[in-house]
């Protein structure tokens, strides 16, 4: 296709190189027609080729699950690119995640949720700067939004997050390692260990990313927003980053960083955090 030719040519300009096929992993639960908007802005990517790995993380809502109905059919219609649906129970977004990777056929693995909206690059940009740095996770920064709609190209962003990358001494105390719509080489992302897959609470991406860091894995940071992060107000039932708490929260990320220091000053990682100022 032309996406793929064009790829080719800006990911090398001194040797041929095919692009990879990139498996997008898609999480949904409960979120309706939103996830449509981030379909369209999939399909709108200027990368090949890729495939669409969804997971349903246990869905109840009626109108999420005629949703489920109608993406399926539409792929199984167009074939607009390669296309699975997996339904699981409810397990929250880590046990999702690593699904969706399991099933997988790229050579990358990209993670989206059901209510982001990847800009038209997005693919593009994170399989360039893995193919020239060796990376093994490729993150970004991200704009914020609000509203069920999909932000107009010149939008302006509520605000951006900024990330530094491998700055693992910050990023005990702030997720300073990028956006969880991240790429990883799929060899990387088993050896790493994949998501911890624990419900009713959140934080995985961040977890994640720290014991890749820590362990030793490559880590590049992209100074560039290439995904719109859709806010929800803090009532929202979905939301789960104010619907969790945040004790249980933050200890998954500290238990990740304990284990890198002796037994006898794991108690002073706790209390370095407790010492931090808080959001």
């Amino acid at each position: 296709s032309s996406s793929s030719s064009s790829s080719s040519s800006s990911l090398s300009s001194s040797s041929p190189y095919a692009p990879p096929l990139v498996s997008v992993c898609l999480v949904h639960h409960n979120r309706g027609e939103i996830t449509l908007k981030t379909i369209e802005a999939l399909l709108k990517q200027d990368y090949g080729p890729f495939e669409i790995v969804m997971v349903d993380d246990g869905s109840t809502d009626e109108a999420s699950l005629k949703v489920l109905t109608d993406i399926q059919r539409f792929f199984n219609q167009t074939r607009a690119v390669p296309f699975r649906l997996i339904r699981t129970r409810n397990r929250y977004p880590g046990a999702a995640r690593n699904t969706a990777a399991e099933n997988a056929k790229g050579k990358f693995v990209i993670f989206c949720d059901d209510d982001d909206i990847p800009k038209p690059h997005w693919i593009s940009t994170m399989v360039k700067v893995a193919h020239h740095t060796h990376a093994d996770v490729v993150t970004s920064m991200a704009d914020f939004f609000e509203g069920d709609g999909t932000p107009l190209p010149t939008a302006k962003p509520k605000l951006r997050w900024l990330t530094l990358g491998a700055a693992p001494s910050l990023g005990m105390y702030h997720n300073v390692f990028g956006a969880s719509m991240a790429l990883v080489r799929k060899k990387s992302f088993f050896k790493i260990g994949g998501y911890t897959e624990e419900g009713g609470s959140t934080y995985e991406d961040w977890e994640f990313f720290a014991n890749a860091v820590l362990q030793g894995f490559h880590l590049e940071a992209i100074p560039e927003a290439l995904m719109w992060y859709r806010q929800h107000p803090t009532s929202e039932k979905l939301n789960l980053m104010h619907n969790t708490n945040k004790y249980t929260n933050r200890m998954r990320v500290m238990r990740t960083y304990q284990k890198f220091v002796p037994p006898q000053l794991r108690n002073a990682v706790l209390y370095g955090w407790g010492a931090s100022p808080k959001r």
